[in-house]
């Protein structure tokens, strides 16, 4: 199991290029996302809402997550 990432609101985040490969997702992808919502009780890791650059908000687990390193949306 990886090891548990922390994520906190208004985070700027993007999917891992670990889970977008595994998932075989290549087309409409969206850039980046702000984290709008953290909940650290759940048992495979914290549960993030984010909303993303497309504006479609999703739950994601953290370890599908990476902080991006550009700044906007």
């Amino acid at each position: 199991m990886p090891r548990k990432k922390r994520f906190k609101t208004g985070d700027i985040v993007r999917h891992t290029s670990t889970f977008l490969r595994n998932i075989s997702w290549c087309l409409d992808v969206p850039i980046n996302g702000r984290v709008e919502l953290t909940v650290d009780e759940w048992a495979s890791g914290q549960l993030v809402k984010v909303l993303w650059s497309d504006g479609h908000e999703s739950g994601c687990l953290a370890y599908n997550l990476e902080l991006c390193p550009r700044s906007k949306v």
